[in-house]
């Protein structure tokens, strides 16, 4: 009897803990029903995604969508810009009519054994020496270095158009290596304008135009490395320097700023050197000139008949030696 009271209380119990699981199970089934539903009471807690925490990548990291880009939005950025080397083919076109062409030639009639064959210079003479040259007056007057015609008896000048013309020297001033001379043409000359030198400034871009090796007028393009450089030895004052490529027969051509002025006459270079040349700077080309027109009223008012020659001015100090400012005609090398 007892053990029947026994298992009947166990079962009693055991049924109680039944019905109290289910009724726990499904209130937490209509719980989780209710949150799944939009209509949930305002003090449920409510689950909602987050789309742009949906949208990113691994890691959290957010990827960006692609969006072109309209002309428009184009037009409004601004390229990035870059150093790069002027543009000078305009300034070529302003200037180079004004630059010439310089050959010296021996008296005689000579022939040269070239690479190729045989041939005979023009005028009746052997090509001595080259360089160049700019013209300062519509009247035919030339501005040179000095030392371009030390190597020869005849000076020829040719202009951009190819036409050539004999030029006798008017004025000369070797001590700082300038020359001026003059040729029978009247028309069709372009002279230059004159800059101020004491305005060229450490890298500003300058152009050089000349007759390298006489192969006829080229380009040279560079910057002011220094000012008021000093040669000892050289007898030259004060030059400008450049880094532009000189090369023999760009002496005597003028030296352009990028206004198509000219700030100098480039006049010699160093040796066995990379990028390092020197010109005269052009106001002391300005007072060249200034004292020509003296002189050349002076002669003319002591006598009528008397020549229009060069000053008699001393040459410059040139050392027996090597000298790595001079071309090799000048020492007979």
């Amino acid at each position: 009897m007892p053990g029947a009271r026994l298992a009947g209380i166990c079962a009693s119990a055991f049924s109680v803990g039944l019905i109290a699981f289910s009724t726990l199970c499904m209130a937490e089934e209509v719980q989780l029903r209710k949150a799944a539903t939009r209509s949930a009471p305002a003090n449920v807690p409510e689950y909602r995604q987050d789309s742009q925490a949906a949208s990113k990548g691994p890691i959290g990291f957010q990827p960006v969508p692609y969006q072109p880009t309209t002309p428009a939005d184009r037009q409004e950025k601004k390229p990035v810009q870059y150093m790069t080397y002027p543009d000078i083919r305009e300034l070529a076109k302003r200037v180079n009519k004004s630059v010439v062409a310089i050959r010296l030639v021996d008296g005689g009639l000579s022939w040269s054994l070239g690479e190729y064959g045989g041939s005979k210079g023009d005028n009746g003479g052997k090509a001595t020496g080259y360089g160049s040259g700019f013209i300062v007056s519509a009247s035919g007057h030339i501005v040179t270095n000095e030392h371009v015609l030390r190597n020869g008896s005849k000076i020829e000048v040719e202009l951009l158009d190819g036409s050539k013309y004999m030029a006798r020297l008017v004025h000369k001033d070797a001590k700082n290596d300038l020359a001026l001379l003059k040729i029978d043409a009247h028309t069709g000359l372009q002279p230059v304008h004159m800059g101020n030198s004491e305005n060229v400034e450490l890298g500003e871009w300058v152009v050089g135009i000349g007759n390298p090796y006489g192969i006829g007028q080229s380009l040279m393009i560079g910057i002011v490395s220094a000012k008021d450089r000093r040669i000892p030895g050289s007898g030259y004052p004060p030059l400008i320097q450049i880094d532009a490529a000189m090369n023999l027969g760009n002496s005597g051509g003028p030296l352009f700023n990028m206004d198509g002025e000219v700030v100098g006459i480039n006049t010699i270079l160093l040796w066995k050197s990379q990028g390092i040349g020197f010109a005269t700077p052009v106001n002391i080309v300005k007072r060249f000139l200034a004292e020509s027109k003296r002189s050349m009223g002076r002669s003319a008012s002591a006598s009528a008949a008397g020549p229009l020659g060069p000053a008699g001015d001393a040459p410059r100090a040139i050392g027996q030696t090597f000298n790595p400012l001079d071309p090799p005609w000048k020492s007979g090398r």
